[in-house]
């Protein structure tokens, strides 16, 4: 009997350019090293982002680089390393920060 998961990753609608995400090991590994801390770094994430939709890699970069901000783009990023599970995870604690900053914590 061989491994196998089941919790595969949904296509994902780029301004109705329908894409399913295909990943191979190193994109995988280079998605998780994906830092946003500067222009450099977010131009370089957009290409690997968008290396993981084949051949629409240009048209899923175009649309990120001009409809998405930095909060979206880290949201893809975690979504294509882990899932929709992990997505859901990081909201929570995203939102958990963003009402403990208003409540002054």
């Amino acid at each position: 009997m061989a491994l196998e998961f089941k919790n595969q990753l949904e296509a994902i609608d780029f301004g109705g350019l329908v894409v399913e995400p295909k990943l191979d090991v190193e994109t995988r590994l280079r998605l998780q090293t994906i830092k946003l801390t500067d222009a450099t770094a977010v131009k370089e994430a957009i290409e690997i982002i968008s290396g993981c939709f084949g051949d629409k890699k240009e048209a899923v970069a175009e649309f990120i680089d001009e409809n998405l901000g930095l909060n979206d783009i880290a949201r893809l990023q975690v979504y294509l390393v882990g899932g929709q599970s992990m997505l859901d995870k990081v909201d929570v604690v995203m939102n958990e920060k963003l009402e403990g900053a208003l409540n002054g914590e």
